[in-house]
């Protein structure tokens, strides 16, 4: 009720300071409860007025999200949902939720944006493999679509803006972090302890993030964790298999989705495992991400230096050497490689085969045998010069040369295997890692 109160009396006192004769309170909505929240919102969201204690997993379930990821410190869920999905009336691109592995902390929805409005995402990509007319048409589709983006973008703020006055009154301008200690100003609406902010960035996306009017309140990141203690954590989170596997399999999670998101959302990945809250339609905006896709790698480490260094790291580049030597260092640290790659179709999908093989393969001995065959098969990987990628190292195996790799396309991707010498001929030489 306070916070409610709070979203309604700023506009009465300043009709009141400019000598105006404010409306009646009687004009003013009343405080809703959860049912009619749910109802205006068009899901689910709330089992009783308070969302913040439930189980996450009970709420990804009524929401209807996918598991994206569960570590040993957060938890997230994540859909994309059909072209006839409405919440306040509007649709929906993106849905996701996140928060500990208990319960949640924060929900973001994503309305029109340059990475999934109109399906531009899936017509980018199919453009970059197309040739002759098909192309033509492709990128003339594209083009259409980009100028209908900002238009897009206004009307479907106006009608959130709109949906949300009507349930709870008139908004209170403020801001918000969205990714470390960036800060963005967002029309906010309060009640009974949650904080609905709504984002509107040009030629961006409309966001509507809701979460707990305390940390609303807070304006800031989570304090700064102290370097010798987050050294431990990392290393605490540090995976040893009794076959000689070496992996980060704490790592969260983040599907980019049909979108050619891979930079935005890979960078994600590390930055939460860091503890640097962090969001991939943010880092798409800071680090000029095309519409539809398309980001260089140069140009997002640029964006996010600083929100790097206000967390006390840095990025650095690696050694280009990928063999298991090199690699260890960071890995013996906790720490995953961002590596750049060159696109090889059908090798890919042999590494998906490869991997569910590998999983049921018991001994060292037994995988060394299979993984010659696979050798054979992968030969010299054909590479498609026209498409590039981002993925994460994220471990190593010493007794059979192999690198982990994992791949910002939801959990079947979390990781898959590759040699040392195919590495190397698939790598466009750009190693990264985030240290302090």
């Amino acid at each position: 009720m306070r916070a409610s109160l709070r979203a309604a009396a700023a506009p009465l006192l300043l009709a009141l300071l400019l000598g105006a004769t404010p409306s009646p309170a009687a004009d003013l909505p009343a405080t809703p409860g959860f049912e009619a929240v749910n109802a205006a919102l068009g899901i689910p969201l709330l089992a009783d007025a308070v969302l913040w204690d439930d189980p996450i997993g009970e709420v990804g379930r009524r929401l209807q999200l996918r598991t994206e990821s569960t570590t040993s410190v957060d938890a997230s869920f994540r859909s994309y949902p059909p072209g006839e999905a409405r919440l306040l009336g509007v649709r929906p691109y993106s849905i996701s939720l996140l928060g500990t592995p208990d319960n949640p902390r924060r929900l973001s929805v994503m309305f029109a944006n340059k990475g999934d409005f109109g399906g531009i995402g899936q017509l980018t990509s199919a453009a970059l493999t197309a040739r002759g007319g098909a192309r033509t048409r492709l990128d003339g589709a594209s083009r259409d679509l980009l100028q209908k983006l900002p238009g897009a973008i206004r009307a479907d703020a106006d009608a959130v803006e709109k949906a949300l006055t009507a349930l709870l009154g008139p908004e209170v301008p403020d801001r918000t972090p969205v990714a470390g200690r960036t800060t963005e100003r967002v029309k906010r609406w309060d009640w009974n302890g949650h904080s609905f902010l709504l984002s509107e960035r040009e030629r961006n996306y409309v966001a509507l993030r809701v979460l707990p009017t305390k940390e609303a309140d807070a304006s800031g990141a989570p304090d700064r964790t102290r370097d010798a203690e987050l050294r431990e954590q990392l290393k605490a989170r540090i995976e040893r298999r009794p076959n000689g596997d070496v992996v980060l399999s704490d790592l969260p999670m983040v599907d980019q989705g049909p979108k050619g998101f891979c930079v935005p959302a890979t960078m994600e990945r590390v930055l939460r495992y860091l503890g640097i809250p962090s969001d991939m339609y943010v880092l798409a905006m800071l680090g000029e991400t095309d519409a539809g896709g398309g980001t260089s790698v140069d140009a997002m480490v640029e964006s996010i230096s600083g929100i790097v260094a206000q967390s006390g790291r840095r990025v650095e580049t690696f050694s280009s050497n990928l063999r298991v030597t090199s690699v260890r260092r960071a890995i013996d640290q906790g720490l995953p490689l961002l590596w750049t790659i060159k696109v090889a179709p059908e090798f890919d999908e042999q590494l998906t085969q490869r991997a569910q093989q590998r999983a049921r393969t018991g001994s060292v001995e037994e995988w060394k045998a299979a993984l010659k065959n696979w050798r054979k098969v992968s030969g010299r990987p054909e590479i498609d010069r026209r498409l590039g990628h981002i993925c994460l190292i994220t471990g190593y195996n010493a007794a059979t040369d192999e690198l982990a790799i994992s791949d910002s396309w939801g959990p079947a991707f979390r990781e898959r295997w590759i040699t040392e010498d195919e590495a190397a001929w698939i790598s466009s030489g750009d190693l990264r890692m985030i240290d302090f």
